[in-house]
């Protein structure tokens, strides 16, 4: 990551980082994810499982060595500190495979002038903050497969992240909307946004699925989507200290009747026993 990546992404509200991930990382993790999804939907344990798409939730659980890797990567962690003045922590980190429409489909161009401006636009965080200064969420999709117009690659507005509304709440003032960018991207490119960024996706409409994984972080003192603490003996002991950062161990909430003042921990003073490190006080 260097400076204009943050340029970009506190001007427009996304920016992206390219040829991070090397191909025979992404050829891992692409079989990896396709033996997940079978797997899941025949245990009938698939987060969403939609004829368009197909989400795992918490990749890094079955596969951790392929997965953690991503979170300690330079313009990650580079970005993250840039975004963020204070600690932050793992929100989510799901992969997502856009389906094909029809598995014999033949690609087809598409014209983005004829995808409806409103469909489907969204922000991923709660509130819309204004700027990059009131971030609350910040969003990195690291691309497994290319991103292409004909794959129903994401569609972002840019300068949207400064309007301080979400995409709803700004059509029924009348406000104008500016003119969306399609992020064409290559595999092993990273995609980031802040999460209060109109965003929305479109169909693929080529014959082969296109897989992203969607990881999100917040600051220290917001609630993640699910307590990583809770990891386990096993994973804890893969961690590295910044992952043991992101998954909260570090930044836990005192326990009731607890003596303890602070609600942060030194990575040095964290206990190198899981059980410990778990239910620091």
């Amino acid at each position: 990551m260097n400076q204009n990546n943050y340029t970009e992404l506190r001007t427009f509200g996304y920016t992206l980082i390219k040829n991070i991930v090397g191909e025979k990382h992404l050829g891992e993790i692409r079989n990896q994810l396709e033996n997940q999804a079978r797997e899941e939907i025949a245990e009938n344990s698939v987060f969403r499982n939609r004829e368009d798409q197909i989400i795992l939730r918490n990749v890094f659980v079955k596969s951790p060595n392929l997965f953690l890797p991503l979170l300690d990567m330079e313009p990650v962690v580079s970005i993250l500190k840039s975004v963020f003045d204070e600690e932050y922590i793992l929100q989510s980190m799901n992969a997502s495979r856009a389906n094909p429409i029809k598995k014999d489909a033949i690609p087809v161009k598409v014209d983005l002038d004829s995808i409806l401006p409103s469909k489907g636009v969204h922000i991923d965080s709660r509130l819309a903050a204004k700027g990059i200064e009131h971030t609350l969420s910040l969003g990195i999709a690291f691309c497994i497969d290319d991103f292409t117009i004909e794959n129903g690659a994401t569609k972002v507005w840019p300068f949207s992240h400064l309007v301080g509304l979400k995409p709803d709440e700004a059509i029924k003032m009348g406000l104008s909307i500016p003119a969306p960018v399609l992020i064409e991207a290559k595999g092993g490119d990273l995609l980031v946004f802040l999460s209060h960024l109109w965003h929305t996706v479109g169909s693929n409409n080529t014959a082969n699925p296109r897989w992203g994984i969607f990881t999100f972080f917040s600051p220290w003192w917001m609630k993640p989507t699910w307590d990583y603490r809770d990891c386990g003996e096993e994973m804890f002991a893969k961690l590295s200290n910044h992952q043991k950062q992101l998954f909260g161990f570090t930044s836990q909430v005192p326990s009731i009747l607890s003596k303890r003042t602070l609600t942060k921990t030194q990575i040095g003073d964290l206990p190198e026993k899981y059980q410990d490190a778990r239910k620091i006080d």
